[in-house]
């Protein structure tokens, strides 16, 4: 499967996971298989990105354009978290 998901959304699923989201939630947002987002949270999230396979793996990747994905959509839930303070007043 995740092979099949397009860079953009590994990406998104990926920076969620970065936040704190639960895998089931993250999932169910991005209609990806729950194991999947599991797979990735362990491989990616939890400190065994140090693995020889996984860094493999991850340099595989177009590293600049996932990197940038990431950092663009953390960004963007950072304003959007900004703007929603503001907003109501907290």
């Amino acid at each position: 499967m995740s092979d099949k998901v397009p860079d953009t959304t590994r990406a998104a699923v990926l920076a969620a996971l970065m936040t704190g989201q639960g895998s089931a939630d993250v999932a169910r947002e991005y209609n990806i298989p729950e194991g999947t987002v599991r797979s990735w949270k362990q491989r990616y999230c939890n400190g065994v990105a140090q693995h020889a396979t996984v860094k493999k793996e991850i340099a595989s990747l177009p590293q600049p354009t996932l990197g940038k994905l990431i950092m663009d959509y953390l960004e963007a839930n950072l304003s959007a978290l900004k703007c929603q303070v503001i907003v109501l007043g907290w």
